[in-house]
């Protein structure tokens, strides 16, 4: 399989502080509500945006196979 002549190194390098960067804000307002108590301690704020990405990334691949 080719790969996509689009997705350039500068193309890539720049998703990918996008991506973090949003990953990042998520951790953070997931610490924000575990210390005003929304969100018990014992969930991990990484592994959460990571879960929440992830399913975002799901669900709009779906969108796109299904027409919706």
């Amino acid at each position: 399989m080719k790969k996509c002549p689009l997705i350039t190194k500068r193309l890539k390098k720049l998703l990918r502080r996008v991506l973090v960067a949003w990953q990042t804000e998520i951790e953070s307002a997931l610490s924000l509500a575990q210390d005003e108590g929304q969100i018990a301690k014992e969930h991990d704020p990484k592994q959460i945006s990571q879960y929440v990405i992830a399913n975002y990334g799901g669900v709009r691949y779906l969108g796109k196979v299904l027409g919706k």
